[in-house]
């Protein structure tokens, strides 16, 4: 019979995302699971046979509700069938995000379930801040962060403020000190770029939310933050980031600031 259990984990402890491997390098095992960490801080985890299933029940600033695979029964029809049935009882649209060289085969069996690829984005690392000029200032969880978000979420097109719900969760991630902002402000304070840090535990972290306004862009503006923000981190005793880079230009600029490849993450989701 199918394992299917339900709980509310606050603790921030989960799995890794995925088995240990032989070959697979120890720091994309380490991102692995400060995801699984990052993503257990205050979700709903439904606990099935090769998978975590992760609910928000509300917005949240950097995570969204998905499956992570945990072992290798992940890659078996039956676990997969019992992943998607349980997106469906909340009426979600079942999504994944992994790393491919902790799940070798994994995507291809989601593909014949009819999961079709959303990104597949190399994965890099860093682990010391790269030197050169910064810019920006933290973000502090006694500052409203609405402003910083609003500029943040125009940048990626979201098409709606974030609401009022997602800027008290930023609020408290800042304080809590599991989030880790700077933002970029203009003569006038208005905010032009922005780049955060999420799931930070154990020294470890993941950068997300990079972002420019198009007026402030090819003048140093993200790498200025981010290196603002790297150096923050290992100033507090961080000793790990890790980051997908989306875009061939997102990409190359990590590469320019320091960071190296270790493997390549894979999101998918399932068609209505």
């Amino acid at each position: 019979m199918t394992k299917v259990s339900e709980r509310d984990d606050g603790t921030g402890r989960a799995d890794p995302s995925g088995p240990e491997r032989t070959g697979v390098p120890l720091e994309l095992q380490c991102a692995a699971r400060q995801f699984a960490a990052g993503m257990a801080q205050g979700s709903t985890i439904v606990e099935t046979t090769g998978y975590h299933v992760h609910f928000w029940p509300q917005p949240h600033p950097f995570y969204r509700s998905i499956a992570i695979p945990r072992n290798v029964d992940a890659c078996a029809p039956a676990a997969i069938g019992a992943m998607i049935g349980t997106f469906t009882a909340r009426r979600g649209t079942p999504r994944l995000e992994f790393f491919a060289e902790m799940n070798p085969g994994l995507e291809t069996a989601l593909h014949a379930r009819g999961f079709r690829t959303e990104m597949r984005a190399p994965v890099l690392v860093c682990t010391s801040p790269p030197a050169g000029a910064e810019r920006g200032e933290r973000l502090r969880g006694d500052i409203d962060p609405a402003g910083f978000m609003t500029a943040g979420e125009d940048v990626f097109a979201c098409g709606e403020p974030p609401s009022p719900d997602e800027i008290a969760t930023m609020r408290a991630l800042l304080a809590s000190q599991h989030c880790m902002a700077v933002a970029v402000c203009d003569g006038n304070g208005s905010y032009t770029g922005g780049a955060s840090l999420c799931g930070i535990a154990d020294g470890m972290a993941e950068m997300a939310a990079v972002w420019t306004v198009p007026g402030a862009r090819r003048l140093g503006t993200a790498s200025g933050a981010i290196r603002r923000l790297l150096r923050l981190f290992f100033d507090d005793g961080g000793r790990m980031v890790w980051l997908s880079a989306a875009t061939p230009e997102s990409h190359a600029l990590y590469l320019r600031l320091g960071f190296r490849r270790i493997g390549t993450q894979v999101n998918l989701f399932l068609p209505a």
